[in-house]
């Protein structure tokens, strides 16, 4: 050891000798809360960061392009109602024809 690192040890040895043998378990506890929650901040930065490149979706949302081709719900269920009709009386003149038969 060169004299530095026993200089260190001399100033650090009664500063731990203070210490209770009950408050280093708990020292040490917290501790591990401290990294954890450091932890927990530099997964969710990289979470971020991951999750930036892709989804579109929020502050940029101005800058996806809007398609042109808009649909009309009213012209849709118009067609919708013509081809359900449509659908009916083919099978109505069937069922009135099974009904005679019978």
């Amino acid at each position: 050891m060169t004299e530095d690192n026993k200089k260190e040890i001399k100033l650090l040895a009664p500063i731990t000798k203070n210490i209770p043998k009950d408050a280093k378990g708990k020292v040490d506890f917290f501790i591990e809360i401290v990294l954890i929650f450091i932890l927990g901040i530099l997964i969710g930065i990289a979470v971020k960061t991951e999750a930036i490149k892709k989804i579109t979706m929020g502050y940029n949302d101005y800058k996806i392009k809007v398609e042109t081709n808009h649909y009309s719900i009213n012209q849709l269920e118009k067609n919708l109602i013509k081809k359900q009709s449509a659908i009916e009386e083919d099978r109505a003149p069937a069922s009135l024809e099974n009904s005679k038969n019978e």
